[in-house]
């Protein structure tokens, strides 16, 4: 049975169960899916955003959400993506949400280590 995407249900979900993510190919694009472990994610899944990908109708995390997932996630790429993502929609950005948000979810001293970045 085939996801939509490129991949088995069956490994996407030994994946899931694993390590509560999964990314599967498609097309040219890598599609994420994600557990929701902290409540944090209810308010993510309620501020999603509908676009279209080649005529068809897709949620996605609004960018203020992307941001704070990219920093909580912490590795090289996701780092460089909050940059970018903060660069490039700068002055559009709810800055306020994304502050309030990482603070809640991170203790003080982390949330210092990864902003040096």
């Amino acid at each position: 049975m085939q996801l939509g995407c490129k991949g088995e249900v069956s490994s996407a979900i030994q994946e899931l169960r694993r390590n509560h993510f999964v990314a599967l190919p498609y097309g040219p694009f890598q599609v994420e899916v994600f557990l929701p472990l902290l409540s944090y994610h209810e308010q993510v899944l309620k501020r999603r955003v509908r676009r279209e990908v080649e005529g068809v109708p897709a949620h996605f995390v609004s960018p203020e959400d992307l941001v704070i997932l990219k920093m909580l996630f912490y590795r090289s790429k996701d780092l460089a993506d909050a940059k970018a993502i903060l660069v490039t929609l700068h002055g559009k950005l709810d800055t306020g949400y994304i502050q309030k948000n990482f603070e809640d979810l991170l203790p003080a001293e982390d949330r210092q280590r990864r902003c040096q970045h």
